[in-house]
């Protein structure tokens, strides 16, 4: 999929980055996170952010990732030689890219979305930009189970984002290009 921002921002978030999310495993009813998005993991396309990892709605999963400073601030990132986290909905639940690899605002960036099972690869033209394990979802009462499998659902959060050439295939492995980088 390869995706483009225009310069359409709307009320509330004219000074924010524009802002989207492919939602993956994305479970019913619709309305789960804000009323809006379904129970699902995140793969944030967010200006500068593309990449990043929320759950929405009561799902978590397992990300190497180590803290480090950003802006000032610490936050967690994406670390293939960090210790494995559990992100989950809620409080600290985001985790950020390895490095953001996408194109300068109006050239178009590639995603791609990897599942196989309960593992996910979020690759940012061509580069993997995170590998989260063990997706679960959780009932009202905790307990979690396995999520390997629903619908995609795309986010849009007051600004215009375009996609084309969206591609779905049904793959059981990684492709090698892939799999030299993890």
């Amino acid at each position: 999929m390869i995706l483009n921002g225009e310069q359409k921002k709307f009320e509330p978030r004219l000074k924010d980055k524009r802002d989207s999310g492919v939602l993956y495993h994305a479970q019913e009813p619709h309305g789960q996170f804000w009323n809006v998005w379904m129970r699902s993991p995140e793969m944030q396309i967010q200006e500068t952010d593309c990449g990043d990892f929320f759950p929405l709605a009561g799902v978590s999963m397992d990300i190497k990732a180590t803290k480090r400073s950003e802006d000032g601030k610490e936050f967690w990132f994406y670390d293939p030689k960090g210790e494995i986290r559990t992100f989950k909905t809620g409080g600290d639940g985001r985790c950020r890219r390895m490095a953001n690899f996408e194109n300068p605002h109006g050239e178009w960036t590639r995603v791609e979305l990897i599942c196989i099972k309960d593992k996910a690869y979020h690759i940012v033209n061509g580069k993997v930009v995170m590998v989260l394990e063990n997706a679960k979802e959780y009932n009202k009462e905790d307990v979690a189970t396995a999520l390997t499998k629903g619908k995609i659902q795309f986010q849009s959060e007051a600004c215009e984002v375009y996609y084309k050439n969206i591609k779905i295939k049904n793959i059981s492995k990684l492709p090698k290009n892939i799999k030299k980088q993890v």
